[in-house]
């Protein structure tokens, strides 16, 4: 069942097409859940979304940063070269 959650009006609007037999798939499954066919594709949608955003850089700004740390790595961190000089001295094979 779906979590209780305040009802708010919306007030944009977005035309999808798709097929008929779309169309009705998505009906029943949104019915089985007791949501609308909107709600269904709006929460579908928005979740989505969300879980792109979390590994896509979104604004321009995270790509500036990006840039900026590929063109200009950081420096490595003390315990990564003593590492990296340790195992060049007892390599593995």
């Amino acid at each position: 069942m779906p979590a209780l959650i305040e009802r708010q009006n919306r007030e944009e609007r977005v035309d999808v097409r798709m097929r008929t037999h779309e169309k009705e798939f998505l009906k029943s499954v949104a019915n089985a859940a007791g949501l609308t066919l909107s709600g269904l594709i709006v929460s579908s949608a928005l979740r989505e979304a969300r879980r792109i955003s979390k590994t896509t850089l979104t604004t321009r700004e995270q790509a500036t940063v990006l840039g900026e740390l590929l063109l200009k790595p950081p420096a490595p961190a003390k315990a990564a070269v003593e590492s990296l000089r340790k195992a060049r001295r007892y390599p593995t094979k």
